[in-house]
C-alpha cells in the first residue's frame, strides 16, 4: 500500500512538473515583444513590433481615431473595449502564428485585431498606397462591431458575405473621407480597381455564401454598401446586424433595415456599376 502511495505521489509530482513547463513553454511561444502605445480618447491600445515604419504607425493611429469617431457619431454605437490592436513584423499575432502566414489582418471577437505589416500583400499595398494602414485598420475595426453587436460570421458561415465585407469596406472609407485622409475620388477608384466595374463580371448577388472569388471582389461589395447607405443611412447598418443577432433571417433583417428588398438592391447595383468611371 505504501509502495503503490509513493508511486502515485510521484506521477501526481510529474505529472505538475510537465504542466508547468507546459504552460511556460506555451506562455513563451505565444509572448508578443511590443512597444505599448495607448491611443488616448479610443478603446485601442497599440502593441507595435520593432521593425514596423514609424509611418505605416502614424497612419494606423489616423484610421482607428477615424472609425472610432464615425462609428459613434454616424453610426449611433461606441465599442467598448479595450481593443487590443497588435502590429507584427517580426512575429505572428498569436501561438504558432508567423507574421507571413496568414491574412495581412484579421480580428477575434470585439476586442482583438491582428495587423501583419510585414507580410507581402501589405508591403505591396504600401506602396501603392501610403493610406492603406489607416484602411485596413478600420476596415478591421468594423469587424470588431459586428461582433459586438452579434452578426459577426466567421468562414463558412457567411450568409450575406458581400454585406458582411462591403459594411467594412463603406464605413472604412466613409470614417477615412470624414477625417480628411482620404477622398469620394480615392473611394470611387477603390470600387473600380477591386471588383465594381461591369467587366469584373460577377453580379452582387454571387456572393451571398462564402466564396473564396471574394477577394477580387470587395470593390463591388463596397458599392453595394454605399447604395444601402445613401438610402437609408449609416445608422442602419447596425440596425441590421441587431435583428440578425436577434435570429431574424437575414433577407427580412435587410428588408426591415434598409426600406427594400435585396432583389432590389441587386437590380440598383447592377445599374450604378455601369455609371463608373475606369480609373
Amino acid at each position: 500500500m505504501r509502495r503503490l502511495s509513493r508511486r502515485l505521489r510521484a506521477g501526481l509530482i510529474a505529472t505538475v512538473v510537465l504542466l508547468v513547463v507546459a504552460g511556460g513553454v506555451v506562455a513563451w511561444l505565444a509572448r508578443f515583444p511590443a512597444d505599448v502605445q495607448p491611443l488616448a480618447g479610443t478603446p485601442f491600445r497599440l502593441e507595435v513590433q520593432d521593425g514596423v515604419p514609424a509611418g505605416e504607425v502614424a497612419q494606423l493611429r489616423d484610421g482607428l481615431r477615424a472609425i472610432d469617431g464615425y462609428l459613434d457619431a454616424e453610426v449611433g454605437v461606441d465599442v467598448p473595449g479595450p481593443v487590443q490592436v497588435r502590429v507584427s513584423w517580426s512575429q505572428g499575432c498569436g501561438f504558432l502564428l508567423g507574421p507571413t502566414s496568414v491574412a495581412t489582418a484579421w480580428v477575434d471577437g470585439a476586442d482583438f485585431i491582428c495587423l501583419n505589416a510585414a507580410h507581402p500583400r501589405w508591403r505591396q499595398a504600401v506602396s501603392e498606397d501610403r493610406r492603406y494602414p489607416a484602411y485596413v485598420a478600420a476596415h478591421e475595426h468594423v469587424h470588431n462591431l459586428q461582433a459586438h453587436l452579434g452578426c459577426f460570421r466567421d468562414g463558412e458561415d457567411h450568409e450575406w458575405q458581400w454585406l458582411f465585407e462591403g459594411m467594412a469596406e463603406h464605413l472604412a472609407y466613409a470614417a477615412l473621407i470624414q477625417a480628411g485622409l482620404a477622398t469620394q475620388q480615392d473611394a470611387d477608384d477603390h470600387i473600380s480597381r477591386f471588383g465594381g466595374l461591369p467587366e469584373a463580371g460577377d453580379e452582387l448577388g454571387d456572393y451571398e455564401r462564402s466564396s473564396a472569388a471574394a477577394a477580387d471582389a470587395y470593390g463591388l461589395f463596397q458599392l453595394g454598401a454605399r447604395v444601402l447607405a445613401e438610402t437609408s443611412g449609416p445608422a442602419a447598418f447596425a440596425d441590421f446586424c441587431r435583428a440578425v443577432a436577434g435570429g431574424q433571417p437575414w433577407r427580412e433583417s435587410f428588408a426591415d433595415s434598409f426600406g427594400m428588398s435585396v432583389e432590389d438592391l441587386y437590380d440598383e447595383v447592377a445599374a450604378r456599376r455601369r455609371t463608373l468611371p475606369t480609373p
